[in-house]
């Protein structure tokens, strides 16, 4: 007796197998419509991330264009961004179908503000109703109590293979800072990054100073 695809032929065992996957194929979800308000944080940029210093102040500028005319818009900051982020205006009487408005966002961390990534949204909202996409914020605090950045060095830190190590932890403080801003969210990361400088570095271990002994085996420790 003959297989049943000798029977039916090539062209049907592909007729089956295009039933079968007309079957069993599911639709993609259809993209949610755009929300009325759309943020633009520059440069064509639907987020914000912003690097400041414990005592200081830093406004950035974004806009809101609207897809169709809106009144009575409310813009708030979630509350893990409320102790150091304003939003002003924090109202808009209305808004224009085409119309974009300006809105100025103040960064001003506390002088003790600990060495920490800080990350959040800034949401529209019409009486209950979301209107626009939360325009995510990242705050970068590069210095502070709890944990400290070297300044960045600029030029003058690129001028030796040595660089500028204001801390005399083993890495060259434009290094540091790199490794720092580039992973901000992941201390994982960020040890492997040192541990790599650390074990890389050419000076044997009983050369290094405290503060590089010590940075060293942080980044050699387990981490979460």
């Amino acid at each position: 007796m003959k297989p049943a695809f000798a029977l039916i032929g090539t062209a049907g065992v592909l007729a089956v197998l295009g039933i079968m996957l007309l079957l069993t194929y599911s639709a993609p979800a259809e993209a949610l419509a755009p929300t009325p308000l759309q943020w633009n944080a520059g440069k064509s940029s639907t987020a914000l991330t912003a690097v400041a210093q414990p005592g200081t102040t830093q406004t950035f500028t974004v806009w809101l264009t609207a897809s169709t005319t809106l009144s009575h818009i409310t813009l708030s900051v979630v509350p893990a961004l409320a102790s150091f982020v304003r939003v002003n205006p924090t109202s808009l009487p209305v808004i224009q179908k085409g119309q974009t408005a300006t809105v100025n966002i103040t960064v001003s961390p506390g002088a003790s503000a600990p060495l920490t990534v800080t990350e959040g949204t800034i949401q529209g909202h019409v009486g209950a109703s979301v209107i626009a996409t939360p325009l995510p914020v990242q705050i970068i605090v590069t210095t502070g109590g709890n944990g400290l950045l070297p300044p960045d060095p600029g030029d003058t830190g690129k001028a030796t293979l040595a660089g500028i190590d204001s801390d005399n932890d083993g890495v060259r403080d434009d290094i540091e800072r790199y490794i720092w801003l580039t992973y901000p969210a992941s201390a994982k990361t960020r040890r492997s990054a040192e541990g790599f400088l650390c074990f890389d570095t050419g000076v044997p271990p009983f050369w290094r100073s405290q503060g590089q002994r010590s940075r060293c085996s942080r980044a050699k420790s387990p981490s979460n």
